[in-house]
């Protein structure tokens, strides 16, 4: 078969493929591009998982008039000033994402710059693009996608349930907001609003997405060497999960899943966390644009560091240094769980896992306790009356004729939680 230059309308499809492969996707391209509009404040929205409608609207620098034509066209930007490849300052640089986005949906662009008396409307249907219209607008852009992928059928039927594909919006959306605390974030999904997040200074923002039970079990990191700069919060050992989901790594302000990173932390607490479980944590780190490759996937989720050796060492020793100064410290979450679990006052089974909690005695005071000891059975609770609890690590047991010592970190992980 002979070489052919593929028809335009195909070239598109496949850009698309490789750009936009999930409703996230478009929340992604289009959170990013209004955060290198200087954006203060990003709306977003969505129905039925992103599937039907996607919203982001922002108050940053707008798109000009004559310029909007070009932005859904291959290979635009706006981003790359030096076109330098490998000096990029921005999230996103290959022009591919709004063309991508229009070549498999309905999309609406309406946009005004500060120097515009109003603004101009773009609406663009399965790559086909109708005449810009006069609209009145805020300063700033809005991007609508309507019936995602209804031009391309194949890729819309490996969609999953709109729950499904809601969850990775909200990841998406939480890396967004955690690397940019100054910019105000909200979120609806089908009408409910989600978050409302503020500006705020870093810590908050961690707290509001992160959670209360993180901001009392995590260890603050702020360090550097030369170049490198490393910040963020990492979870006590005690406080963890069970899927890696609640760790967050962002190089130069972008959101990365990087094997190095990630298997450099799973290092370092290897010896402090039980298997299968996982540190929360939120980690932001400056290297010299120089010295990272962002180009090595479609939706640069993945970097390549050009001394993949001097970033593991640099973040292993900051977070080892971090754990080694809060030793002492163990999760306030686990305590509470602990303690709720071993003053029960239910009886089953004492060999049973789901009722081990209930083989220790109702907590009573030390002269409650004596009165009560003769008319109760030690065997009735083999792991006999809690008495106190130390360094809120240990659980200090009586029995009969012995002590127990209980440490509630193994006894965490036999609880599976």
């Amino acid at each position: 078969m002979s070489i052919r230059i593929l028809p335009s309308d195909i070239v598109h499809r496949i850009a698309a493929g490789e750009v936009i492969d999930r409703p996230y996707s478009v929340v992604k391209e289009l959170m990013e591009n209004s955060i290198d509009a200087h954006a203060t404040y990003i709306q977003v929205a969505v129905r039925n998982g992103g599937k039907t409608y996607i919203s982001v609207k922002d108050n940053g620098w707008g798109i000009k008039k004559d310029e909007l034509e070009l932005a859904i066209q291959r290979h635009t930007t706006s981003k790359l000033p030096k076109d330098d490849l490998f000096d990029v300052r921005t999230l996103g640089f290959r022009g591919e994402g709004l063309p991508s986005i229009a070549a498999g949906s309905r999309l609406y662009i309406s946009s005004r710059t500060s120097d515009e008396e109003n603004g101009w409307s773009l609406f663009a249907e399965g790559g086909k693009v109708h005449p810009l219209k006069p609209v009145p607008q805020d300063m700033g852009t809005h991007v609508e996608v309507k019936d995602l992928f209804y031009a391309l059928p194949s890729r819309l039927r490996f969609l999953k349930t709109d729950a499904w594909e809601g969850e990775f919006i909200l990841m998406t959306f939480k890396k967004l907001a955690l690397a940019y605390p100054s910019i105000r974030f909200t979120l609806k999904v089908d009408k409910h609003e989600v978050f409302d997040l503020p500006c705020s200074a870093d810590r908050k923002r961690l707290i509001h997405i992160l959670g209360k039970d993180f901001a009392k079990n995590h260890i603050p990191i702020n360090g550097g060497q030369g170049a490198l700069k490393l910040k963020g919060a990492i979870s006590l050992p005690t406080f963890h999960k069970s899927t890696p989901n609640y760790q967050y790594f962002f190089v130069n302000g972008r959101p990365v899943k990087d094997k190095l990173l990630s298997s450099t932390v799973r290092n370092v607490y290897q010896d402090l966390i039980f298997r299968k479980r996982y540190p929360v944590l939120a980690l932001f780190i400056e290297v010299p644009p120089d010295e990272i490759d962002i180009n090595i996937h479609p939706q640069k989720h993945e970097i390549r560091f050009k001394q993949p050796e001097m970033i593991r060492r640099f973040i292993k020793g900051a977070l080892s240094h971090a754990l080694h100064e809060n030793a002492h410290q163990v999760s306030t979450t686990l305590s509470r769980e602990m303690l709720d679990m071993l003053f029960t006052d239910e009886s089953s089974s004492p060999h049973s896992y789901t009722t081990l909690k209930e083989e220790f005695s109702p907590y009573t005071s030390p002269k409650e306790q004596k009165k009560s000891q003769h008319e109760q059975s030690f065997r009735s609770y083999p792991l006999g009356h809690a008495q106190g609890q130390l360094y809120e690590t240990y659980i200090f047991s009586e029995g009969e004729d012995q002590v127990f010592i209980i440490d509630q970190h193994a006894m965490h992980e036999r609880c599976g939680l």
